[in-house]
């Protein structure tokens, strides 16, 4: 039992905290607005739905976080084939719910129709943060732009073919867009320690080797990044 309390402990460590206050509030927000334009036919029923609908939502933000995602981004493929095979599912369960969109699946045997796009979000990301990882020397290089947009038309012609859903499979897009700003990049970086120590004559320490290299470590300690194994080399950007 204690070994399952400290990894629910770690999950909510590594989660995003301020992300997950911000759900919740905006959960309560809503089960205010639910009780004000239900109040005439009764909220309780749809409060209740509301209410573990938010519950099930803590427990996938726990499981999310507790993910590896070190081992999916070094397993990225499996994650490709994962996604394909829920949006291939969509042409024998396919329903569109009456929105002319094929975009839901109708198990019998579930009481509920699920989204595959919406699965995919999540794995989607997470692959395309491994592509990106994968050219963060170069993220700009026609090569690397190149395979991000191979990923991008794997998840995006077939979701849009199959389901006819142009909506969802533009969210793809903007997926890939806003990845793409937030990573930036960041091969200028490099130059950093030699800004904030210049020329070829230490100033506060025997070696300006030395300063540069204690100068990136500030710096990377103040993005919020690791410290780095002195006994081995690193690139200065790494887990930028």
């Amino acid at each position: 039992m204690g070994r399952y309390l400290r990894k629910f402990a770690d999950a909510f460590r590594k989660g995003d905290l301020v992300l997950l206050f911000m759900c919740l509030a905006l959960n309560i927000f809503g089960l205010l607005m639910i009780a004000s334009t239900t109040n005439q036919v009764g909220p309780v029923r749809y409060l209740i739905i509301q209410s573990i609908a938010a519950l099930l939502g803590i427990v996938m933000y726990v499981l999310v976080s507790s993910i590896d995602t070190e081992f999916f981004s070094e397993n990225r493929y499996w994650l490709v084939v994962f996604n394909t095979f829920l949006l291939l599912l969509l042409i024998p369960f396919g329903t569109d719910n009456g929105s002319g969109n094929r975009s839901w699946l109708d198990f019998p045997f579930l009481p509920v129709n699920i989204q595959p796009a919406e699965i995919c979000k999540i794995t989607f990301i997470l692959i395309m943060a491994s592509v990106m990882g994968s050219h963060q020397n170069r993220p700009s290089a026609i090569t690397s732009v190149m395979h991000m947009g191979f990923h991008l038309l794997l998840f995006f012609l077939p979701n849009l073919l199959i389901s006819g859903d142009m909506g969802v499979s533009l969210i793809f897009v903007f997926i890939l867009i806003g990845m793409a700003y937030a990573g930036g990049d960041y091969t200028k970086a490099n130059d950093l320690p030699y800004i904030i120590v210049p020329g070829d004559q230490p100033l506060h320490r025997e070696s300006v080797f030395l300063e540069r290299a204690i100068a990136s470590e500030r710096v990377r300690l103040a993005m919020g990044l690791n410290l780095r194994p002195i006994q081995t080399r690193h690139l200065f950007t790494e887990g930028m």
